[in-house]
């Protein structure tokens, strides 16, 4: 009804610590925690200096993406159990840069929190492509399984 379906960034995070205040009035918004300035005000230097950090390995910067997990996946999880997803797309530079790190990171979480009757099967987080290519594949998908159910 307000056109921000899919959009995580305002949900509640579960964060240790002080809260973190969200220019919408609420606390603690998952943006506070995930977005660019949030991850260069948690690293104490800027964003390029922490995507070459995490290439370096440097312990405190892996930590920080791996800190980004933490509060990302129990939302997801949650979104997941509610609509019973069995797929979620994942995208921006936080995710091209970090996936190696982001993708088993979340992968490893989200399946600790899902019940077995969840029918998640893998995390697929893709990069370098347009959402409206990857709505059309879903979409596409669903109408060639589901094709004998179809009636015209």
């Amino acid at each position: 009804s307000n056109n921000v379906a899919g959009e995580l960034g305002h949900v509640t995070a579960m964060a240790q610590g002080a809260e973190r205040p969200c220019v919408c009035g609420k606390t603690n918004c998952l943006t506070k925690f995930i977005s660019l300035e949030a991850l260069e005000a948690d690293y104490g230097k800027p964003y390029g200096q922490l995507v070459e950090d995490v290439r370096r390995k440097e312990p405190k910067a892996v930590a920080l993406i791996e800190d980004v997990c933490a509060y990302l996946a129990p939302i997801l999880a949650n979104v997941i159990i509610l609509l019973d997803l069995d797929r979620i797309i994942l995208c921006g530079c936080t995710v091209e840069h970090f996936e190696s790190i982001i993708y088993p990171c979340l992968d490893r979480k989200i399946r600790k929190l899902l019940s077995y009757w969840v029918s998640f099967k893998r995390l697929e987080i893709h990069t370098n492509v347009k959402i409206t290519a990857i709505s059309s594949r879903f979409l596409l998908d669903y109408y060639f399984s589901t094709e004998s159910d179809i009636r015209l």
